[in-house]
C-alpha cells in the first residue's frame, strides 16, 4: 500500500514539474480518497503533511519562495527521521529541498545519500 501511495505522490511531483496544477490537485483529491484509512493511521501522517506541501505548491507556485513555506518544510523534516531505504527518503525530502532552494533534484538527492 506504501509503495502503491509512494508512486502516487512521485506523479503528482512529475506534474508539478510540468506546470500541470489543477492535475495535480485532482489527483492530491483522488489519492485522498483512495488512502483515506492508510492516511488516517498516526504513523502516516507525514504523508498527509507531504500532500498538503504539493497541493499548495499546485495552488500558488510562487509560494516556493516565501519564508513561511520553507518553514513548513522544515518542520515537516523534523517531524521523523527518515531512513535511507524507505519508501520516502529517496523522493519527497530531496524533492521539497531542491524546489526550495532552486536546486536540481539529483544533486541534492546525491548530498542526502552521501550523509
Amino acid at each position: 500500500m506504501e509503495g502503491l501511495l509512494a508512486l502516487q505522490l512521485i506523479d503528482c511531483m512529475l506534474q508539478l514539474d510540468r506546470h500541470d496544477y489543477e492535475y495535480v490537485q485532482f489527483r492530491l483529491l483522488a489519492i485522498q480518497k483512495r488512502f483515506v484509512k492508510f492516511l488516517n493511521r498516526s504513523e502516516n501522517e507525514r504523508y498527509k503533511i507531504y500532500m498538503a506541501l504539493l497541493k499548495e505548491i499546485a495552488q500558488n507556485p510562487l509560494c516556493l519562495e516565501t519564508a513561511a513555506f520553507k518553514e513548513k518544510v522544515d518542520r515537516f523534516m523534523e517531524r521523523k527521521s527518515i531512513s535511507q531505504g524507505s519508501a520516502e527518503f529517496l523522493p519527497f525530502t530531496p524533492y521539497l529541498i531542491s524546489k526550495i532552494s532552486k536546486r536540481n533534484y539529483y544533486d541534492v538527492l546525491l548530498e542526502m545519500v552521501k550523509e
